[in-house]
């Protein structure tokens, strides 16, 4: 009963967000100060501390998911749940859902590399084509679960991918970033298996937007382009282009962010904040002490 009435509530309708108003604004700010934060004071952190960070953002982002999509399966007027296929969460951004899974369970880090490598580029792109173009995520909904639902998952892709780069930045060469280049394409045909096999038994997906049976890819350009291979009924074609679009556009990504942490941005070597750093976790346990000492 209490869970349908939490649906109930969370299912409660505003007008559609328009993006860059001062909830998107605020949003993306958080996510940013979110980043520096992680960097700052757990970049240099134990393994176990940074894969605890991981599991918390993922964790979140696993509840939301799961509101949300209880959420849309839950019809009030009827009190009953219909669920739907198209709620299955297999799209370009869903991948932080399954991702950190492999990152959390995988001891051997030349393996988990390959996955933290996914979630520095492609999870981290991910939530920032969201938030730089927030209509389709945001503006098409009217209830307000949904608008933050989106802001917070996609900040936290963000913020958790900003890390791993951070964290990872010893490591941070092309082979690091080829390494998530097989994740990518691991994820790139689950998808089409999933879409292939859903039409067989009736049902239409839209995993990674690359459904043939479905609306057309919403990505700009790419969106002409998928116009084009149905019309040539080759949409094979599409699938190839789109994977090797996302693979040169993550390469892009990767050579901007490797001069900013290697090349121009100090802050990773810098001494005076590593000094900042020490000075206020030092300051903390010292009035921890002090408080212990006061009690006794």
């Amino acid at each position: 009963m209490w869970f349908k009435n939490l649906l109930k509530w969370l299912l409660q309708t505003s007008t559609p967000m328009k993006g860059w108003t001062w909830p998107h604004i605020l949003a993306l700010l958080l996510s940013i100060g979110l980043a520096v934060a992680l960097i700052c004071f757990f970049r240099n952190s134990k393994r176990r501390t940074y894969k605890l960070i991981i599991f918390a953002a993922w964790l979140i982002c696993i509840i939301l998911e799961v509101l949300k999509i209880s959420s849309a399966c839950y019809d009030p007027s009827s009190d009953t749940f219909n669920f739907q296929i198209w709620c299955f969460p297999f799209a370009f951004c869903s991948m932080f859902l399954y991702i950190p899974i492999f990152i959390l369970l995988i001891k051997k880090e030349n393996i988990s590399e390959a996955f933290e490598a996914f979630v520095g580029f492609f999870c981290l792109s991910a939530g920032l084509l969201m938030y730089l173009n927030p209509a389709p995520a945001i503006s098409v909904t009217t209830i307000k679960f949904f608008q933050i639902q989106s802001l917070i998952y996609h900040g936290l892709m963000i913020a958790i991918g900003a890390y791993v780069l951070a964290y990872n930045r010893k490591k941070l060469d092309i082979y690091f970033y080829l390494k998530s280049i097989p994740v990518f394409v691991g994820c790139l045909l689950s998808a089409v298996i999933i879409n292939e096999v859903c039409h067989a038994c009736g049902y239409n997906v839209y995993a990674f937007q690359l459904s043939r049976w479905a609306q057309p890819c919403e990505f700009p350009i790419l969106q002409d382009i998928d116009v084009a291979c149905r019309n040539m009924n080759c949409h094979w074609l599409f699938v190839i282009f789109y994977g090797v679009v996302f693979t040169f556009g993550m390469l892009l990504v990767y050579i901007l962010i490797y001069f900013i942490m290697k090349r121009n941005l100090k802050v990773f070597k810098s001494e005076r904040l590593e000094y900042a750093v020490f000075s206020i976790k030092y300051n903390h346990k010292k009035r921890v002490q002090q408080r212990k000492n006061n009690k006794k």
